[in-house]
C-alpha cells in the first residue's frame, strides 16, 4: 500500500509518495525505492498506488505508455480512465487484490473559455472515494477532478488511508502552512515527515519517498525537470529520496512531452576523476 499525499495550492503544487512495492499476496515489501512517478511535461505529476504490474509492464512504464498520446492534460486524465478500465476488466485476479488508483496534481485549462491555468488535482480510481478505500475494485475507472478557483486556498488529499485522528492533525497543519503563507518545500517537509510516521507503523508503506513539486511560474513555460531537489520557489522539482534522507541525483522519473516525446531512464554518473555523464532514453510515436 502506498501513500500519497498530495496539496494545491495558488503557488504551488506538491506531492509526497512512498516508493515501496509489495507483494500482492503477502504484503511484504519486496522493493524500497521504486520509480512511481509520471511527469506529464512540466504541467502535471502522477503518482500511483495498488497494483505493481499492469499488462506485463511495470506501473510506471505502463501508465508512462498510456500518456503518450496525450494531446492535452484533460485528454491525459481520460486516457488513463479508459486504458485503466479496459486492462484491468481482462485481469483475471479476485476484485479485492485489483483495486488500484493514479493521483495526479500540476496545472491546467479544462474550460477553452479559462482564461488562465489553475491548480487541479486529480484521483483516478476503481476503488477509492471520499470515505476512503472501498472493499473491492469496480468494473470502470472514475477520474475524481477538484479545481482551486483563484482567491488562496487549498485542496489536498491522502491516498492509502491515513487514520481518522492524523488526518485531522495533518488537516490542520496544511492549513496552517496555507494561512501563512509558507512556501511548496515547507509543505512537503510536513509530508514527508507525516508519511515516514505512517511507514514506522506500517510495513507496507516505505521510507524511500518521491517528492514533487510544480509552482506556477513553471507551469506555463517550456522548461524540462531540471533539478533533482526538494521544492523550491520558482523552479520544476523532483527528488527521489532514499530510505536513510538522502536525494538520489543520479536518477530521474519519466516524462512525456506533447507530441509523444517521451523522456526516461535518465541517469547520471560521476565518475572518480570527476567526470559527469549524463544519459537518457528518448522515444516518440
Amino acid at each position: 500500500m502506498t501513500l500519497i499525499l498530495s496539496c494545491i495550492t495558488d503557488q504551488f503544487v506538491v506531492q509526497v509518495s512512498d516508493r515501496c512495492l509489495s507483494d500482492l499476496w503477502t504484503g511484504r515489501p519486496v522493493e524500497q525505492e521504486a520509480n512511481k512517478a509520471v511527469f506529464l511535461s512540466n504541467r502535471v505529476v502522477f503518482g500511483f498506488t495498488g497494483l505493481a504490474e499492469i499488462e506485463g509492464k511495470p506501473a510506471d512504464i505502463w501508465l508512462r505508455d498510456v500518456l503518450v498520446p496525450h494531446e492535452s492534460v484533460g485528454h491525459g486524465v481520460q486516457l488513463v480512465v479508459d486504458e485503466a478500465t479496459r486492462a484491468f476488466a481482462s485481469m483475471r485476479s479476485p476484485r479485492a487484490s485489483k483495486r488500484q488508483a493514479f493521483v495526479g496534481v500540476g496545472w491546467a485549462r479544462f474550460d477553452e473559455a479559462s482564461d488562465g491555468l489553475l491548480p487541479f488535482g486529480v484521483i483516478i480510481s476503481n476503488a477509492f472515494s471520499d470515505r476512503g478505500w472501498l472493499s473491492e475494485a469496480q468494473s470502470e475507472f472514475v477520474g475524481d477532478v477538484k479545481f482551486l478557483q483563484r482567491g488562496g486556498g487549498c485542496v489536498w488529499t491522502d491516498v492509502g488511508g491515513l487514520p481518522g485522528r492524523r488526518k485531522a492533525d495533518l488537516n490542520r497543519m496544511v492549513r496552517r502552512i496555507v494561512d501563512r503563507r509558507l512556501s511548496a518545500a515547507a509543505m512537503a517537509d510536513l509530508f514527508i515527515r507525516e508519511t515516514r510516521t505512517m511507514a514506522d507503523l506500517d510495513r507496507r508503506i516505505g521510507r524511500g519517498l518521491m517528492v514533487s513539486s510544480i509552482p506556477r511560474a513553471v507551469s506555463t513555460t517550456q522548461d524540462l525537470l531540471a533539478l533533482a531537489s526538494l521544492p523550491r520557489d520558482s523552479e520544476l522539482t523532483f527528488a527521489h529520496m532514499r530510505h536513510d534522507d538522502s536525494i538520489d541525483i543520479l536518477k530521474g522519473p519519466h516524462v512525456v512531452r506533447p507530441g509523444g516525446r517521451v523522456f526516461s531512464n535518465f541517469q547520471r554518473r560521476i565518475d572518480a576523476d570527476g567526470t559527469e555523464t549524463v544519459s537518457v532514453t528518448l522515444g516518440s510515436p
